[in-house]
């Protein structure tokens, strides 16, 4: 036994796996069928559904043409606005939420090694099992690379760059051979952590090896090092660079604090469910909810101070390049939006979930957990689509197909991956200290 881990009897892993293994398999087979059909058939009517534009929402230029002029006249002549377009937006809103799960389960997982936490060996088996979704989000990033760059990416094409002496200055590194390079180096560390993670903790459910735990211990320095600059240029890429005149250097801090309230209230989330069906009510107790309550809480209230100082510094340098991204935020009904993530993802969570009384409430957790997950994929919407639907918002039938599609397969994954293994890590040497946790 290693030097600072604790000896306890191992507990049963049988105990603790998801009842009717069988029929969730099956479930989750039918669940990626059908989200690839969801997804086919959005693909299907974006390429062959015969509308030439996206019903009018726009004059055909960029959004931002209209308030700029010049800025953006360049890639207006060679860009029009069309059902492609909107696919491929909707599709690219739904991966960057998708894959925001998989990174803040990523991130939270990687922190509990780092910091030798003890309290959370019982929550850590759901964001170990999302980690599982990394190849699935790597093959759906495909059609990104593939078909949809030019249609997101304006700087793609050479008649834009000719023309447009802000993107010839960033042509060195908004280039489609770089972003393919970056693109595989991104990928290659979130699925090199992730299964360098998942693996050892899954592996000492059969062996019982504290060297798992000591080896996860020693990587965590580097791989919080690696996953902070993977993640800060991931959303650099693929989502800043939709608008390459506009730039903010915390950008990647915004994308990363969205990421983990996200991943920590779909596995809250999970673990109220699993709790709802008779699983882990002892292990994953009122001290565990509480201290992901905590951690929910304080990175929303990171997730808003990020995105007020963004707002603030750039309304204060009031640069066109700047101010062009909240302009096309505060167009139409998008103003609408814009104060309903005020309110719903700054103002009721700091207001309902502040006292320690809320965090202990199985009910107010449930609540909060799916407001946050609700006002996250509203985020990424407003993140994303104003580029296409820039007169306001206009939620289309490809909408729903594309997120339930992808949210379909991404679930069929996880599902999977949780049934195969114990709900806890149940060698892990802490594991005893985590069933006996208390609050102080």
């Amino acid at each position: 036994m290693k030097e600072g881990f604790a000896v306890m009897t191992p507990l049963d892993p049988t105990k603790y796996y998801l009842d009717n293994r069988e029929a969730l398999s099956k479930i989750t087979f039918y669940l990626m069928v059908g989200g690839a059909v969801l997804l086919l058939l959005a693909f299907g009517g974006a390429y062959f559904g015969g509308a030439g534009t996206n019903g009018g929402h726009g004059s055909g230029a960029l959004p931002g043409a209209e308030i700029e002029g010049a800025v953006f006249k360049a890639a207006a002549t060679v860009i029009e606005v069309s059902s492609r377009h909107k696919f491929f937006h909707t599709y690219l809103f739904s991966y960057v939420f998708y894959m925001a799960i998989a990174i803040g389960s990523l991130f939270f997982v990687v922190l509990q090694h780092l910091t030798r936490s003890e309290w959370s060996v019982t929550v850590r088996r759901v964001p170990e099992a999302v980690l599982g979704t990394f190849p699935l989000l790597i093959v759906l990033a495909l059609p990104i690379l593939t078909l949809g760059m030019g249609l997101l990416y304006h700087w793609t094409h050479p008649e834009a760059v000719a023309e447009d002496p802000i993107l010839q200055g960033k042509s060195g590194y908004l280039n489609l051979g770089f972003f393919f390079i970056r693109s595989a180096v991104y990928f290659i560390v979130f699925y090199g952590l992730a299964r360098v993670y998942y693996k050892n903790s899954t592996a000492q459910d059969v062996h019982g090896n504290v060297a798992h735990t000591a080896r996860m211990q020693k990587y965590s320095p580097v791989a919080t090092l690696v996953f902070a600059l993977a993640t800060t240029f991931f959303a650099f890429d693929y989502l800043m660079s939709l608008m390459p005149h506009w730039y903010s250097t915390i950008w990647g801090v915004y994308y990363f604090a969205e990421a983990v309230v996200l991943a920590l209230s779909f596995m809250t989330l999970v673990f109220l469910v699993l709790r709802m069906k008779g699983y882990l009510e002892r292990e994953v107790n009122i001290e565990h909810y509480h201290d992901l309550g905590k951690l929910i809480f304080a990175f929303n209230v990171f997730w808003s101070y990020i995105a007020f100082s963004q707002y603030m510094l750039i309304w204060y340098a009031n640069i066109p390049e700047g101010t062009t991204f909240f302009v096309n935020r505060i167009n139409g009904s998008w103003l609408e939006v814009s104060v309903l993530l005020i309110v719903g993802h700054t103002v009721l969570p700091l207001l309902l979930y502040i006292s320690r009384n809320a965090k202990r409430n199985l009910k107010m957790q449930f609540f909060i957990t799916i407001l946050l997950i609700v006002m996250a994929i509203i985020d990424f919407y407003w993140v994303v689509m104003p580029n296409v639907d820039y007169g306001g918002v206009h939620v289309e039938m490809v909408d729903v197909l594309v997120f339930l599609g992808m949210g379909a397969l991404f679930m069929g994954v996880f599902i999977r991956n949780l049934a195969k293994h114990p709900l806890i890590p149940v060698k892990d040497p802490r594991l005893e200290r985590a069933l006996n946790f208390e609050n102080v």
